[in-house]
């Protein structure tokens, strides 16, 4: 009886160490998936074309966060987070309407172009 619960016990520990983590999980979470983009009104084309223009330099470098957890041979997880589209859109506008009245103005617009990264 010993040596059948070794046996057992040895090739629990192989199939584990050669099929590399028992539990395997990837899971990615959209963050404010549900928000609305926001209505803005633009004083000028100029205006609304420098909002624009900074927002494609930003918008390839969509923040996204990872957290993972390994337990050699047991587990391995990922969870991945990012921003949704109308979140961050709704940011940019929020960082370039200083003043918070749903219309940007040349002047917000240059500040914001000036501050773009």
């Amino acid at each position: 009886m010993r040596k059948d619960f070794l046996t057992a016990i040895i090739a629990l520990m192989a199939g584990a160490y050669l099929s590399g983590c028992l539990v395997v999980g990837n899971k990615d979470v959209t963050m404010r998936a549900d928000e609305e983009r926001l209505m803005v009104e633009f004083e000028s084309d100029e205006a609304a074309a420098l909002f624009h223009d900074c927002r494609k330099s930003i918008k390839c470098s969509n923040k996204e966060s990872s957290e993972q957890l390994v337990i050699p041979f047991i587990c391995a997880t990922n969870t991945s987070k990012k921003m949704s589209v109308n979140a961050r859109y709704n940011d940019e506008v929020h960082q370039c309407d200083s003043d918070g009245d749903g219309f940007i103005s040349l002047a917000e617009a240059k500040l914001y172009n000036e501050n773009c990264p």
